[in-house]
């Protein structure tokens, strides 16, 4: 397997993947009753910030009682075998959950 560091394209892949976890978050929120904007702002926000921040390994978390650190990477879409990194570190995807999530919200909702 290659790592083949890019920030450029990690940026946008890790962007993209924000914006599904987003817009998941939101349809399952909608199923379950929740319409008013305000709220569907704040439980959106909360639970994606959070979720996002686990993938970033931006949260504290351990395995029997050593450092748990997940590093998100991402296929690359034609080269089997090759893997896109962010470079040094990990993904920084819960510092786009806010904005990703005005984003959609202003364009009139999720599309899931």
């Amino acid at each position: 397997m290659k790592l083949s560091p890019n920030a450029e394209t990690y940026d946008a892949m890790q962007l993209a993947l924000t914006r599904e976890i987003v817009e998941s978050i939101l349809s399952g929120l909608k199923q379950a009753g929740v319409s008013d904007r305000a709220m569907l702002e704040e439980a959106a926000g909360n639970i994606a910030f959070s979720v996002t921040a686990i993938v970033d390994g931006s949260a504290v978390m351990e395995l029997n009682g050593e450092s748990l650190s997940p590093v998100l990477t991402f296929c690359h879409p034609k080269n089997e075998g090759e893997i896109i990194t962010a470079g040094e570190g990990g993904s920084w995807m819960h510092e786009y959950v806010f904005g990703v999530l005005s984003d959609i919200l202003d364009d009139g909702g999720d599309e899931g």
